[in-house]
């Protein structure tokens, strides 16, 4: 799954439940929650959230700045921008929308106290140029807080685990930059940030429908037998494995993610 061409996607609405989902997962919840405080004091200041889905983290940060402050979410896509326009609508919080990519913000220097970017430089073609762009938009002492998931962690519970290991250790190629969180710190540091410090989180899902979302179990089998790691009836055992764990409620996975947070001098 990409979300650098969801308005090109035949199922958008795949997309919207997707970040839905990931807004309600308790292990989401506590790394976000998280997140927002490593920001530091944000209380009438201008954020920057980059790729901004729906809206649920501009949301939850035009809370935190309050009315003296501001909130912008940029996102490729103008069908999850149009939803969180929708939403923001109905309420007064201090936010805005723009689509935009945060290799070419449309913003001028020196425009941010803080930016926040979740999950966006594992699509990126170049994430040292996004973070050399980033640095660009923020203020001298403007604080970054970037996070993202290393695929190369990926475990799963299952009666075959030599099998299972074989199988994951193909997911990092299902992205363009599937390790990226564990060369996050060294990413912001080479883009001139400093004060450059590093956090890990556990993420978990115990629900294998949002699982199958979040880690592309199809993606994940399919790359399996075309690469020829494993063989195509093997690949459907562990498969149907997989499904019964899931409906005896005994499914479980879990990934690990890094917080990088860097001050702009």
């Amino acid at each position: 799954m990409s979300f650098t061409n969801v308005d090109q996607a035949e199922c958008q609405s795949y997309f919207v439940e997707y970040l839905t989902q990931a807004n309600a997962s308790p292990s989401f919840q506590a790394y976000k929650q998280r997140s927002y405080q490593s920001l530091g004091d944000i209380v009438g200041k201008h954020v920057l959230e980059v790729g901004c889905g729906v809206g649920y983290d501009v949301f939850n940060l035009a809370r935190i700045v309050g009315p003296e402050g501001h909130v912008t979410g940029v996102d490729l896509s103008e069908t999850l921008l149009s939803k969180a326009r929708e939403q923001a609508a109905t309420g007064s919080l201090p936010c805005s929308f723009e689509q935009a990519s945060i290799e070419s913000l449309p913003f001028e220097d020196h425009t941010f106290d803080a930016c926040r970017i979740d999950r966006v430089l594992i699509h990126v073609p170049d994430p040292a140029q996004a973070l050399e762009e980033v640095l660009r938009v923020l203020r001298p002492g403007g604080v970054l807080v970037v996070l993202e998931g290393d695929f190369d962690s990926l475990a799963i519970a299952h009666p075959d685990q030599e099998l299972t290991q074989t199988m994951t250790s193909l997911w990092s190629s299902l992205y363009l930059h599937g390790h990226i969180g564990k060369e996050l710190s060294s990413l912001v540091q080479r883009a001139g940030f400093a004060e450059v410090v590093s956090e890990e989180y556990k993420l978990e899902f115990l629900n294998p429908d949002f699982a199958e979302s979040f880690l592309g179990f199809r993606d994940g089998v399919q790359a399996a037998i075309s690469t020829g790691a494993v063989h195509p009836l093997k690949a459907a055992l562990w498969w149907a494995d997989i499904r019964k764990l899931s409906r005896e409620g005994q499914f479980a996975a879990a990934l690990t993610g890094y917080g990088v947070r860097g001050v702009k001098q």
